[in-house]
């Protein structure tokens, strides 16, 4: 199988689960986007605990909260 067999396996299948579990699916979304951010702010030598903010570009922003201790 290859890369895009993959994907469109990966598509399918996570449209299924959001159609069943819509909110179980936002934040499973949720969680790996913000990995793949903490990852990548990390990579490029920002510190992933301070809060990230992304530009929309005219359209949306996006900010990550920085990491909060919980009590």
């Amino acid at each position: 199988m290859n890369k895009e067999d993959y994907e469109e396996e990966l598509q399918e299948t996570f449209a299924h689960f959001a159609a069943e579990y819509p909110n179980s699916a936002l934040a499973l979304i949720t969680g790996l986007f913000v990995g793949l951010l903490e990852f990548s702010v990390k990579e490029q030598g920002g510190d992933e605990k301070m809060e990230i903010k992304i530009d929309g570009c005219g359209k949306r922003d996006i900010i990550v909260c920085a990491v909060t201790g919980y009590p």
